[in-house]
């Protein structure tokens, strides 16, 4: 294989790698998402539920939440790892 469409591959690669990621990131959240709702709702502490209901606006602006945390704890980690030189 030439080193151009070596490349090329490697690049597809790399592409659909972050797609699976995102992904992943999302079904993450999704999964947080839903453990955390079930357990305010049994608990009976869920400020946003509405008769055991929730919008889908509210799911989604959950989901962002999560992801969005989960995302800063990961990049707070990273930092670290590179100012402590494991890296």
């Amino acid at each position: 294989m030439t080193e151009g469409r070596q490349a090329k591959a490697l690049e597809r690669q790399a592409d659909s790698l972050e797609t699976i990621a995102d992904e992943l990131r999302f079904q993450n959240a999704a999964l947080v998402e839903i453990a955390w709702r079930l357990h305010h709702l049994e608990c009976g502490i869920d400020p946003h539920a509405s008769e055991h209901t929730m919008s889908h606006r509210a799911f989604m602006t959950g989901l962002d939440d999560h992801d969005f945390e989960r995302r800063e704890r990961e990049e707070d980690s990273n930092a670290r790892e590179i100012a402590g030189g494991n890296r």
